[in-house]
């Protein structure tokens, strides 16, 4: 067993962080980049089968190609003598059985629930089932955004489908499905039975079912009727009902119509019953993957002075960490191949340009006949809307080019039908595929290349709080929680950024543009009416004084390079 000080490859081994059923886990240092990083070296049995090791290194390869923001970075694969190892980003935050044992509010379940539906969404379509989805597996990081780790390993290994010469699955049994505790062969839905296990369990504290050997616990997922949920949490037994169906058929089609039911329960709606033909909208591709040899898959707050606090809180932290708000001519998009460009540099330290698409396309919505009543004509016009924002999500056309792109054909649905919850959801993924770009420039230490793909971030995600309700308070925390972590990272003394570049008028710009934001925010009626009036006054006042020093900083730093 390697112990703390030796060197593997280019990582030198500082401690033992843990111990797992297929690894062991080590905080190491690449001792080429001078990082630290997370080390899973494998059993030693492992390198004395060639063709296990080779199939364990294509697969782990092919994951690394995966670009997510809730899906772990993979760094390197390889094995020195007889330790296979592959290294990941070290994530600080612990795991999600860490915050079970804790305690978990049921909207921080929810939230918590639909980026791991993102994740597998993404992983699905690109031909990646997990088959080892538990809390271990779930891990945070400094932003306590949920991360899936361990995407395809399972398989590399021979467990999921395999079974010991006992009989029993290697996997982990009380997340098992049906499908895979029987042996058979798996796909995209078997991850979403696994996850309402962890849902269920983050709920409640404990699995649906245990039992004193994984003998009996493999029957129970087999045979037993899904369980449910205590009364007070009632509200999520629909969402249990379609993730823990016995047969694949009667569970979500996928992990998209699993986003959209989440979203439906977030406003107090009642989920959709699971539906196989289910179209949902498909996951924004940051870049295209290589080829993996895994097989397809099937495919009253306001009247509550801590509650409102609790809302304003969470939107100064977005607020005055400072930011952009970008003009539609300089929003970001990637392009159709999977490429990020920009029309104009962004700056001189910035090696990320925008290239959006340039010729939309022909409008061909068919007309609405006369007879057609208001509402079956609305309700058409939405249908024809998603179809055309689907293909633009495929075509990458995010937030440009103006008049043929995703974002605003989600504004016009929900113009026409407000809290839509496919063209809500669809905001969402724009925005996770912005924080994904802005994530990347941050990791670069290019701020100023940041603060461009987070104007747009911002911008996505103030259209999404125009249509969302947040009568419930905790509900709207649940979820901004993590939206306002990327502005955290990214536009934290944003005109600062260009300040320190010599670029004062686009710093006082920057300022400007901020300013222009708070308005729009502050004018929003479910914002206001939220957070009550005499809160409204104390955070305008608030916002006033951080303004004030935003300038005076500005000016400071142009005196002194004067």
């Amino acid at each position: 067993m390697l112990q703390p000080g030796p060197q593997l490859g280019r990582y030198r081994i500082l401690q033992k962080l843990g111990a797992g059923g297929m690894a062991d886990v080590f905080l190491a240092e690449d001792t080429t980049l001078g990082r630290q990083v997370a080390l899973k070296v494998l059993p030693p049995e492992l390198a004395r089968d060639p063709e296990r090791i080779a199939r364990f290194e294509k697969e782990v390869r092919a994951s690394a190609a995966l670009h997510h923001p809730n899906i772990v970075t993979l760094f390197e694969v390889g094995h020195t003598g007889s330790s296979p190892y592959y290294a990941m980003a070290l994530l600080s935050g612990g795991d999600l059985k860490q915050k079970i044992r804790a305690g978990l509010h049921p909207e921080q379940a929810l939230e918590i629930l639909r980026q791991l539906a993102d994740a597998l969404d993404y992983a699905h379509v690109k031909g990646f089932v997990h088959r080892d989805i538990k809390p271990e597996n779930i891990l945070f990081d400094e932003r306590d955004r949920p991360i899936l780790t361990d995407l395809g390993i399972a398989k590399a290994l021979g467990s999921g489908t395999q079974m010991t010469k006992t009989g029993m699955s290697i996997g982990t049994p009380h997340y098992m499905s049906p499908e895979q505790a029987r042996g058979q062969a798996v796909d995209g839905r078997s991850d979403l039975y696994s996850l309402g296990v962890v849902l269920y369990e983050m709920l409640t504290g404990r699995v649906p079912f245990d039992a004193q050997d994984s003998f009996a616990v493999a029957y129970a997922h087999i045979n037993e009727p899904v369980p449910r949920l205590p009364q007070h949490l009632e509200a999520y037994q629909g969402l249990i009902d379609g993730l823990l169906a016995k047969s694949p058929e009667q569970r979500f089609g996928d992990a998209g119509a699993l986003m959209v039911a989440v979203g439906q329960v977030q406003t107090g709606q009642m989920p959709e019953r699971p539906s196989p033909k289910t179209e949902i909208l498909p996951q924004v591709v940051i870049e295209e993957v290589g080829e993996s040899s895994v097989a397809p898959s099937d495919r009253g707050a306001g009247k509550n002075r801590g509650l409102q606090w609790g809302i304003a809180g969470a939107l100064l932290a977005l607020l005055l960490v400072g930011g952009i708000w970008l003009a539609q001519r300089t929003s970001p998009s990637l392009g159709v191949d999977g490429s990020v460009g920009v029309t104009s540099r962004v700056s001189a330290n910035s090696d990320t340009e925008i290239n959006p698409q340039t010729s939309p396309l022909e409008d061909k919505t068919p007309l609405l006949t006369d007879q057609e009543s208001h509402a079956e004509q609305k309700r058409r016009r939405v249908g024809i809307l998603l179809e055309k924002a689907q293909i633009d999500l495929q075509k990458q056309r995010l937030t440009k080019p103006v008049g043929n792109c995703a974002f605003e054909k989600y504004e016009e649905i929900l113009r026409l039908d407000p809290g839509n919850q496919q063209a809500i959801g669809g905001l969402d993924r724009i925005a996770d595929a912005y924080e994904t770009l802005g994530q990347r420039e941050l990791d670069r230490h290019n701020q100023v290349g940041a603060v461009e793909f987070c104007g747009s971030f911002r911008e996505v995600v103030l259209m999404r709080m125009k249509y969302s309700s947040f009568s419930d308070a905790r509900s709207f925390n649940a979820w901004f929680k993590v939206r306002h972590s990327m502005s955290e990272g990214c536009f934290t003394d944003g005109w600062g950024a260009f300040a320190k570049v010599g670029q004062f008028d686009r710093a006082r710009r920057e300022i400007n543009d901020k300013e222009a934001f708070f308005t729009k925010l502050m004018d929003l009626p479910n914002i206001q009416k939220a957070i009550g009036t005499e809160t409204l006054k104390e955070m305008r006042s608030k916002i006033s004084v951080d303004l004030r020093r935003d300038r005076e900083g500005l000016a400071t730093i142009k005196e002194s390079a004067q």
